[in-house]
């Protein structure tokens, strides 16, 4: 099921690397505002309860406890002593969402009024915005797919990070990381969780602990993937790099929960792609999140390649993907010129003897 590690570029091809500030931008830039680390404005027992209620039940609700505290915020500057949520209210905070895109601002919006259905039951009078008066989402963005050829050149370019004040390997601690998101498919928080202690060296496994939806799952390695893996480990053994158990396997020497910010991997995952031009039809760098549909797409074209059922094989692959069926895999799985090829030629095979043309038709 794993994907091998790319093949290595001659040598000399990778251009020097693209200052950070000449990144392109994305997403217009987002007003900075350091929130409190707690609810403050005079409803904050109730967002506190219905943050506890959603938490209790096994949601983990980190990112929407934030958008719940920029609201909580909102009203402490705004409406501070409110007992009562009026119509006002809400579409005033929805004015500080502009920056933002429909579908991000609607899904804001929706969080919020779930909060206010919750308030709802002990505070009458409450009000509960139209769900037709939000904005439409617009359709989810396609990935950009990342070829073997150009992941070889972003590995590359990596190889040229310089070294940090608290990590001598700063370099291949990226590499390694972009490597095993290539070639695993790994969520991104999938990868910066993983400690040394979940890797199986000799059976050649990652153990993925309690992750999207509470599933644990085995993730078996390409040999050419554990080739990279044990060198990364053998440096940080010869420099004196902490090498217990519960260590990070993207070890950074920052005194943080995790290694790699999820905000610093991707701000250096951007500037790789923008190096070497590995870019989208706007000319924007992928998404880091575009290499697990590019490893879904590739696990799918190697079975095509190899003459399998991919039918039977679906159900392998969202399980590798630590899906909760297979319908959600179908979601990564785009229809790229060589599977609309592969596909097509499975069908001549199989169904080609079929069709036959009628006498006297050109």
């Amino acid at each position: 099921m794993a994907l091998p590690a790319p093949s290595s570029i001659a040598h000399g091809c990778v251009p020097q690397l693209v200052p950070a500030r000449n990144l392109p931008r994305v997403r217009a830039r987002r007003p900075s505002r350091d929130l409190p680390k707690s609810f403050h404005s005079s409803l904050a027992s109730s967002l506190q309860r219905f943050l506890d209620l959603k938490r209790t039940l096994g949601r983990g609700y980190q990112g929407e406890g934030a958008i719940l505290s920029h609201w909580d915020d909102f009203l402490h500057r705004h409406y501070p002593g409110a007992r009562k949520i009026c119509a006002e209210m809400f579409f005033g905070w929805t004015q500080e969402l502009s920056h933002l895109s429909p579908t991000v601002r609607r899904d804001r919006q929706r969080l919020v009024r779930n909060w206010l259905l919750f308030h709802a039951r002990d505070h009458a009078g409450t009000f509960i915005p139209d769900l037709l008066s939000f904005p439409k989402p617009i359709p989810a963005q396609l990935p950009r797919l990342v070829s073997e050829a150009e992941m070889a050149l972003i590995l590359q370019a990596a190889r040229q990070l310089p070294p940090s004040r608290t990590n001598p390997l700063r370099a291949e601690t990226i590499e390694l990381g972009l490597l095993l998101l290539y070639c695993c498919g790994l969520r991104r928080g999938e990868l910066l969780r993983l400690k040394l202690s979940d890797i199986d060296r000799n059976q050649c496994l990652l153990s993925i602990v309690e992750t999207k939806f509470h599933k644990s799952r085995l993730v078996p390695l390409d040999p050419t993937v554990v080739g990279y893996l044990e060198h990364y480990l053998q440096q940080r053994g010869r420099r004196k790099l902490p090498m217990t158990p519960d260590s990070f396997l993207l070890w950074s020497g920052r005194h943080s929960p995790q290694v790699y910010a999820a905000n610093s991997l991707v701000s250096l995952w951007r500037r790789l792609c923008v190096t070497v031009k590995v870019l989208d039809a706007h000319g924007h760098p992928p998404r880091l999140h575009d290499l697990r549909h590019g490893f879904a797409c590739n696990a799918l074209q190697r079975w095509y390649t190899q003459g399998v059922d991919v039918q039977t094989k679906l159900p392998h692959l969202a399980t590798y993907l630590g899906h909760v069926s297979v319908a959600s895999t179908y979601y990564y799985l785009q229809l790229t010129p060589e599977l609309r090829q592969s596909a097509s030629q499975r069908f001549h095979q199989h169904f080609g003897c079929l069709i036959t043309l009628d006498e006297g038709v050109v």
